[in-house]
């Protein structure tokens, strides 16, 4: 059987609603936006110094962004997406790689974009500098470290580069590949290899904490430009959030905010 509630009742139970309404949890209170975490796929010549910069401009982000970065050499990365590897932005050090990404609707065609030129150098200790970089052969050469030119674009370019000299096939028995072009530099600066091919950024950041070493700068002519593209990446795990940071982040890393710091990095500005 069904009671009708009285308009007395109503009245003797609101004050009830009101103190809870009063006393209960602040009314309107914002709950703290969880930091976006972005995951985030480099070439090794980028390592260290743009992760460091990304990481700063993450946490100035609103909310602040979490930003996880694994560096390797651009063919590996790009297996390891195609493996389905949850990354949210690739810089690759070359643009073809994010290119035949998004052909393959990996990446978003319409974020590829180009973000800086490459250079080549050849990085050495001082006792041992030649006159040329093309003087290769008439040095006391043991050990030339290059990166693998079939996953990493900075050893393409390295073999290039000996071809394009006459270089390769006389110093091809002394050649050590290394896996990235990261490495190549850590052989170099170990002494295991008297010489190595890697990116100017990285050798001028290297000379700065090893004075005893130096470079010569590799011509453009002698290989292909080293052009450095991006792309954002979509994958099952993405949220919307981390999408959207992505692509802010691209247009960050491409925008006129950061041409001096890739500039300083020795990486031309398209």
């Amino acid at each position: 059987m069904s009671k009708t509630v009285t308009s007395r009742q109503i009245l003797s139970i609101l004050p009830i609603f009101l103190f809870f309404g009063c006393h209960g949890s602040p009314p309107f209170q914002k709950v703290p936006e969880k930091p976006v975490r972005l995951r985030l796929a480099a070439a090794t010549d980028l390592q260290p110094w743009l992760g460091e910069a990304i990481e700063k401009w993450g946490s100035e982000q609103m909310p602040a962004l979490t930003i996880q970065t694994i560096y390797g050499s651009s063919g590996q990365l790009a297996a390891q997406i195609r493996a389905g590897a949850p990354i949210d932005l690739f810089l690759a050090a070359d643009i073809k790689i994010v290119e035949q990404l998004a052909f393959e609707k990996i990446a978003i065609p319409e974020s590829v974009k180009l973000y800086g030129i490459g250079r080549l150098v050849l990085i050495f200790r001082k006792s041992l500098a030649p006159k040329a970089w093309t003087d290769l052969d008439l040095t006391d050469l043991k050990k030339l470290s290059i990166a693998n030119p079939e996953t990493a674009p900075y050893g393409r370019a390295a073999r290039d580069s000996l071809e394009y000299v006459g270089l390769w096939s006389k110093v091809r028995d002394r050649i050590v590949i290394a896996e990235s072009v990261r490495q190549t530099l850590q052989q170099v600066l170990s002494g295991n290899s008297e010489f190595g091919i890697v990116a100017l950024g990285q050798a001028k950041e290297a000379i700065q904490k090893n004075t005893e070493f130096g470079y010569l700068e590799i011509p453009e002519p002698s290989h292909p430009p080293i052009r450095q593209g991006l792309a954002v990446i979509a994958h099952a795990d993405q949220t919307e959030s981390a999408l959207n940071s992505a692509n802010q982040l691209a247009d960050w890393i491409t925008s006129n905010q950061t041409t001096k710091l890739f500039q300083n990095h020795g990486i031309h500005r398209p």
